[in-house]
């Protein structure tokens, strides 16, 4: 669904009187847009409606409109520990073209923090590892333990029907 039609859906969400399914789609279009200002903002809202100070302040994180208190509240939750605020914010990419100076600016100071903890440059997001191969034999060891398995479970079966059958008879 793109961008534009999941923010409408959102919203129409929200004016139907559910946040909750509002927040789903909102945290969804934060992980596929995640440089989207707005869409951080709107889920900093909604967060603010349900009485969640600290997801308030994680994702209005990069807004001059989240409290101070909801930026404290997110900073406790990671025990003020630059790293794991900064992995909790998602971010990807540089600090520049957000379009917000403030933005750009918290980025860059959270990101030295990061740093700082960390003792080497920090990446905003970190690519996954590529997954490594199973090599042959394990699908070979994987489909003879299942083998046994189902051979222990047939013979089980038999030997539990002989014995209702000696017993009814």
């Amino acid at each position: 669904m793109p961008i534009e039609q999941t923010l409408a859906r959102a919203e129409h969400l929200l004016a139907t009187g559910d946040p909750h399914g509002a927040r789903v789609r909102l945290r969804s279009l934060v992980e596929h847009a995640p440089r989207r200002l707005d869409v951080r903002e709107r889920l900093s809202e909604v967060h603010r409606t349900l009485g969640e100070p600290q997801e308030a302040g994680r994702w209005g994180y990069l807004s001059e409109r989240t409290t101070p208190e909801e930026i404290r509240a997110f900073e406790r939750a990671h025990r003020g520990d630059a790293r794991h605020m900064a992995r909790a914010l998602r971010w990807e990419g540089a600090e520049d073209g957000t379009g917000s100076a403030f933005a750009e600016q918290r980025l860059r100071e959270l990101r030295a923090r990061a740093e700082e903890l960390a003792g080497e440059p920090w990446a905003w997001r970190r690519p996954r590892p590529d997954p490594q191969p199973v090599p042959w034999w394990g699908d070979l060891l994987a489909v003879a333990v299942l083998g046994v398995l189902l051979t222990f479970l047939v013979v089980g079966a038999i030997t539990v029907v002989r014995w209702l059958v000696g017993l009814v008879l």
